[in-house]
C-alpha cells in the first residue's frame, strides 16, 4: 500500500473514532441517563427532601422537618427526631426503581391503593417541588410495592420499598437518646436525696468523693456514667413535665446533676419505678421518659460503698506479663504461647491457674481506707521495704504499676496506677498477695 494511501485511510479511522467519542459516546450517555432517569421513584435524592409527613398503616400522620442540620418531628408531638431513622427510610423510598407501569388502573382496589396501605408525602425546597407516594401492597415473595405516585391513575411497580419502612410509629421516628453528652466529657455527679447529698468528681484519672482525697470506686462511677450516657428511651410516658407528679417525680426527691468539661449542667430528676424501667426528666427535654431502672443505683451509694477502691483494676486477659520486685526477691511470670513461664527459665513452664489466682488476688484486694498520698510517692516512704509489682501487656507496654510500702504497727501504704489513689492495707492481704506470687512457682 502507499504512504498516501495508508495516510488516508488513518485519517478516515481517526475521524470515525474522534465522531463517535464527540457524537455517539455523549448521545449514548445520555440516552441510558435519560433511562435511568425514567426508571427512578422520584426525580431527586434523599439529601434534597427538608419535610416528609408520613401516615401510616394505623392512620397516624408523623409529620418531620429539617431545621438546620437537626431533623425535628412536629406532628403528633414536637421532639428532636431520630436521624439516622431518618435517613433510612428516605433512602429506602426516594431512590426506589420502577420495575413495571400498568398504565390506566381503574380499580386501585386490586393493587391496595383504595386506600392505600400507607401514604408518604415528601417536600422539596431546593426541587421546588411536592411529591405524594400512596403505597398498597407488597408483590408476592418480594421487597417490591405497589405505588401511586399523586392523582395519577397509573400504578406503578417499585423495588425496595418493604412495608416494615412505613410501620414506624411516632417512637420510632423520635429521637431516643435519653442523654446527648459523651461519657469522657463528664466530670462531676451530684446525687441529691431527701437524707444525703454526694459529690463524685474526677481528679485527673480518679474520681474524688466532695472535693477530697481520692477514694471513689473507679471502676463502678466509670461503668456508671458509661450506661447512664448512652441510656435508650424505652417509652416516652408524657409529653409535658407538668405531669411530673403523676409519675412520682420529686417526691421523694431524687436528682442527678452532670457537670461536663464544657461547663454544662444537666439535671436528671427521677420519679416512680415501674418493673424494669423509671420515670425521669431531664434538663433541656421536657419529655418524661422511661428508662432503665438501674440508674437509681446512684442512690443507694453511701459512702463505704463508693469509697471503697480496688488495689488493681487491670484486665487478667491482657496481661502477659507479671513481676514482683522487693529489696531481696524479684519474682516474674512471662506468657509466651499461650503458656506461663518463669521469667528467669523460659524453659519452665509454672502452674497457669495459679497465675490467674494470683491476678484475680490483686482485682479483688479492697484497700482498708483511702490515704492523702500521691500515687508515685508511695514507693518513697520506706524504699528498703517497698514493694513493686508491675502488669505487662502483649507488646511490653504497662499496665499497671502497685507499690506497696510498709508504715509501724504492720500497716501497709499501697497505690496502683489504674485505681488512681493510695490506700491502706493491713497485714493480711499483703501476705496474701506474696503467697499468691510464689504460687505458680511451686
Amino acid at each position: 500500500m502507499r504512504a498516501k494511501s495508508l495516510i488516508a485511510l488513518i485519517a478516515v479511522l481517526v475521524s470515525v473514532a474522534l465522531y463517535f467519542f464527540i457524537f455517539e459516546e455523549p448521545a449514548r450517555r445520555r440516552t441510558a441517563e435519560e433511562n435511568l432517569a425514567a426508571r427512578r421513584l422520584l426525580p431527586y435524592g434523599p439529601s434534597d427532601v427538608d419535610r416528609l409527613l408520613l401516615i401510616n398503616h394505623l392512620g397516624d400522620s408523623i409529620e418531620i422537618v429539617l431545621r438546620g442540620e437537626e431533623w425535628l418531628m412536629v406532628r403528633p408531638v414536637t421532639d428532636i427526631a431520630d436521624r439516622p431513622a431518618i435517613e433510612i427510610l428516605l433512602q429506602q423510598t426516594v431512590t426506589g426503581r420502577v420495575l413495571a407501569e400498568y398504565g390506566q388502573a381503574e380499580r386501585l382496589a386490586e393493587y391496595g391503593l383504595a386506600p392505600p396501605y400507607a401514604t408518604l408525602i415528601l417536600e422539596s425546597t431546593r426541587q421546588r417541588r411536592t411529591d405524594t407516594l400512596h403505597v398498597g401492597d407488597m408483590a408476592p415473595a418480594t421487597p417490591r410495592a405497589y405505588v401511586r405516585r399523586g392523582r395519577s391513575r397509573s400504578v406503578v411497580l417499585t423495588r425496595d420499598l418493604e412495608h416494615n419502612v412505613l410501620q414506624k410509629k411516632p417512637y420510632h421516628l423520635r429521637d431516643k437518646n435519653f442523654l446527648h453528652v459523651d461519657e469522657s466529657d463528664i466530670v462531676s455527679l451530684t446525687v441529691i436525696a431527701p437524707d444525703a447529698r454526694l459529690e463524685i468528681s474526677r481528679s485527673g484519672s480518679a474520681w474524688v468523693i466532695d472535693s477530697q482525697a481520692p477514694g471513689a470506686d473507679r471502676s463502678m462511677i466509670e461503668r456508671y456514667v458509661t450506661r447512664l450516657a448512652a441510656g435508650i428511651i424505652y417509652k416516652f410516658a408524657a409529653e409535658d413535665q407538668a405531669d411530673s407528679a403523676r409519675f412520682g417525680i420529686g417526691d421523694p426527691l431524687r436528682h442527678l446533676l452532670l457537670r461536663t468539661a464544657s461547663l454544662q449542667t444537666i439535671r436528671i430528676s427521677f420519679g416512680r419505678r415501674d418493673g424494669e424501667f423509671v420515670a425521669a426528666l431531664s434538663s433541656g427535654r421536657d419529655k418524661i421518659a422511661m428508662i432503665e431502672a438501674g440508674f437509681l443505683d446512684v442512690f443507694a451509694w453511701a459512702g463505704d460503698r463508693v469509697g471503697t477502691v480496688r488495689l488493681s483494676l487491670a484486665h487478667s486477659e491482657h496481661v502477659t506479663g507479671i513481676s514482683w520486685e522487693s529489696a531481696d526477691t524479684l519474682i516474674a511470670y512471662t506468657l509466651a504461647d499461650g503458656v506461663w513461664r518463669a521469667a528467669g527459665n523460659l524453659a519452665a513452664p509454672v502452674n497457669g491457674a495459679a497465675v490467674q489466682d494470683l491476678l484475680l488476688t490483686l482485682r479483688r484486694t479492697v484497700l482498708e481506707s483511702v490515704a492523702d498520698v500521691a500515687v508515685e510517692s508511695v514507693g518513697e516512704i520506706d524504699p528498703a521495704g517497698a514493694i513493686r509489682i508491675e502488669l505487662l501487656g502483649a507488646t511490653g507496654e504497662i499496665l499497671d504499676v502497685i507499690r506497696i510500702a510498709p508504715l509501724p504497727a504492720g500497716k501497709w501504704l499501697a497505690s496502683s496506677l489504674t485505681a488512681g489513689t493510695a490506700g491502706h492495707l493491713g497485714p493480711g492481704p499483703v501476705s496474701e498477695i506474696e503467697r499468691a506470687f510464689r504460687a505458680p512457682g511451686g
